[in-house]
């Protein structure tokens, strides 16, 4: 069991293999007001699914209203 455990913490430790996935972008308009939030429709179909408005703003960096 020592020797499993051993290996887990040496694998924990190593790189990611792809980059982190990013929920959501934000994009300068160029006019005056709030930048746009751009998120992805699928991603955000299964997110609401599973979680509420509320708790998804800190996911997508964004105010509840926006995921509404």
């Amino acid at each position: 069991m020592i020797q499993h455990l051993e290996a887990v913490s040496h694998l924990s430790q190593d790189p990611p293999d792809n980059p982190p996935i990013t929920p959501s972008t934000t994009e300068h308009t160029g006019r005056p007001g709030h930048r746009r939030i751009e998120i992805d429709p699928d991603l955000l179909a299964t997110a609401i699914s599973l979680q509420g408005p509320t708790h998804l703003a800190g996911v997508f960096n964004c105010a509840p209203q926006t995921i509404h």
